[in-house]
């Protein structure tokens, strides 16, 4: 999959808009519910695939936490904003990476499937199986 670049994908691609949108279309209350009845235990591993300016973490206990984005302008903010809280990748999430994680209590993959072909989800269902504590 590749980022795509025109249009309003090109607004978003705005670390402002993009958090504006998510508040406006209810992402960010989305998630902060997901965090609180599945991510409520400090220092467990957690695997963000998407995962964008990262702003989840403002509604995350103390984790081990993973982001991967393929876009460098979420990826930098994220950096910037979450130093020292996370690690965060700029690159699609591939097999290739897998051996170079740890094993994850938690996968998120929030506002990413609609993005890819059924290809590519079932190759990234199969790797988020094999990073996953068992």
């Amino acid at each position: 999959m590749s980022q795509k670049n025109n249009g309003i994908y090109n607004l978003l691609s705005n670390t402002f808009l993009y958090s504006l949108v998510q508040r406006v279309m209810s992402g960010t209350s989305f998630r902060k519910k997901i965090v609180k009845k599945y991510i409520n235990k400090s220092n467990v591993k957690v695997l963000d695939i998407g995962c964008g300016p990262a702003e989840i973490l403002d509604s995350l206990p103390k984790i081990q936490y993973y982001g991967f984005d393929i876009n460098p302008i979420f990826i930098n903010s994220a950096k910037k904003k979450y130093e020292g809280r996370g690690k965060f990748y700029c690159k699609k999430f591939t097999n290739k990476d897998i051996k170079n994680l740890p094993k994850f209590d938690h996968v998120l993959l929030l506002g990413i499937l609609h993005h890819l072909n059924d290809e590519e989800i079932n190759q990234l269902m199969r790797n988020v199986k094999k990073v996953l504590k068992k």
